[in-house]
């Protein structure tokens, strides 16, 4: 008996260290964006881009370790924050983000900028299950906790235009490598 109850507690033991120590579930996804950033903000997820101003840098650009927030709706009454993980290209993000499926954490969602001025104000996120983006979700911006950049590396290089050092050469037009998503 003694030998049994050694086995059981050495299997668990292993299958505990096994375990990653990243949630998969999640009551909400303010606690578990606060949980990831520590983030000092409260409250319902669709309140924190107001109790975020004159306590954290605020804008529309993306950055990893940012905060994407959306906006209260008739799907979303209090909102929705996830947590930026990779900047895909200047309209395609991946995010972390906690109970967009009841109680579960989804890792490296790719969401896209819908918004007619590609300012970030209007995303599609992508159903997991259909693989399709869903819906246009109107949203704030992004909240930069201290490890987040409001302009990041990776995304200035969509930003800045340059210009063509040979004159014989023809020039790149913005225009041209500019592309306005929709849902795929």
């Amino acid at each position: 008996m003694r030998g049994i109850s050694r086995l059981v507690w050495g299997i668990l033991f292993i299958a505990c260290l096994s375990i990653s120590t990243k949630p998969s579930v999640a009551a909400n996804c303010v606690l578990y964006v606060r949980g990831e950033t520590g983030i000092e903000l409260y409250g319902a997820a669709g309140g924190w881009w107001n109790q975020a101003e004159g306590r954290y840098a605020r804008g529309h650009l993306p950055g990893v370790g940012a905060i994407l927030v959306f906006k209260r709706t008739g799907h979303m009454p209090s909102g929705h924050v996830a947590l930026v993980t990779k900047i895909v290209n200047a309209h395609e993000i991946l995010i972390d983000h906690a109970n967009w499926y009841h109680g579960r954490v989804s890792r490296d969602v790719p969401v896209i900028d819908t918004s007619p001025n590609h300012d970030w104000r209007s995303v599609a996120v992508m159903e997991l299950h259909a693989r399709k983006f869903g819906r246009d979700n109107p949203a704030f911006g992004f909240i930069y906790p201290a490890t987040a950049s409001p302009e990041p590396a990776d995304f200035i290089q969509f930003a800045v235009a340059t210009e063509d050092l040979d004159d014989d050469a023809p020039s790149p037009t913005v225009q041209g490598n500019r592309r306005h998503h929709r849902r795929r």
